[in-house]
């Protein structure tokens, strides 16, 4: 792979860590509050079914999903998190706040949950895939961990004809100008739908990228 292009990523990822663990936790809360705000009155979370979140990590100052989590789960909507097995990202329903237990990577996933693999015949048809990310642009390029789980999961969701509205978590500062790229014969990041910062939400201009 391009190395000047990897250590931009690099860089840039370790930056946004930084910025973002600075938050105090009363900044935290309340630009993740805003966030929130704008998801619960948005009509394509309204009219969801199956709803695909992540659980924030108040330690790396991630958009914080528990009071989001809450209000799905008081709304009827099925919801699954990130379970995280070897290389890919399975899905665990999720019921319970309470009920969660350490996992990989830092994560947190429900205790004794049946783990449904994408390869499953079960496997749920998901409306929205709530995004967590370091770094984003206007284009629906997302920074990730380098990990590339939600790459592959969105890939795998397409393979299985799912193309469910992607939408990445982030604080203002964490919307950039552009993220750095690799060639497409090197790898290729699945582009987020849309982006919801405490200023709002706002669709990507995924066309203009191409």
């Amino acid at each position: 792979m391009n190395n000047d292009i990897f250590e931009a990523r690099h860089g840039l990822r370790r930056q946004m860590l930084e910025r973002r663990k600075s938050l105090s936790e009363t900044e935290w809360q309340a630009r993740s509050a805003q966030i929130f705000q704008s998801l619960e009155t948005y009509s394509a979370i309204q009219h969801a079914r199956v709803v695909h979140c992540y659980i924030s990590s108040s330690a790396r100052r991630e958009v914080d999903t528990e009071p989001l989590l809450t209000w799905l789960l008081s709304a009827g909507k099925t919801i699954f998190v990130p379970a995280v097995r070897g290389r890919s990202l399975h899905l665990a329903r999720f019921q319970h706040l309470d009920a969660l237990q350490a996992a990989p990577f830092g994560l947190r996933e429900p205790q004794h949950a049946d783990i449904i693999d994408i390869a499953a015949d079960d496997f749920p048809t998901i409306d929205i895939v709530l995004t967590p990310l370091l770094a984003c642009d206007r284009y629906g390029n997302r920074l990730g961990y380098g990990k590339g789980f939600y790459d592959r999961f969105f890939a795998q969701l397409a393979e299985r004809g799912q193309s469910p509205l992607k939408i990445g978590l982030a604080f203002s500062f964490q919307v950039i100008d552009h993220v750095p790229q690799f060639p497409p014969d090197q790898h290729r990041d699945v582009p987020l739908d849309m982006v919801v910062t405490e200023d709002g939400i706002f669709q990507t201009d995924i066309l203009s990228a191409s």
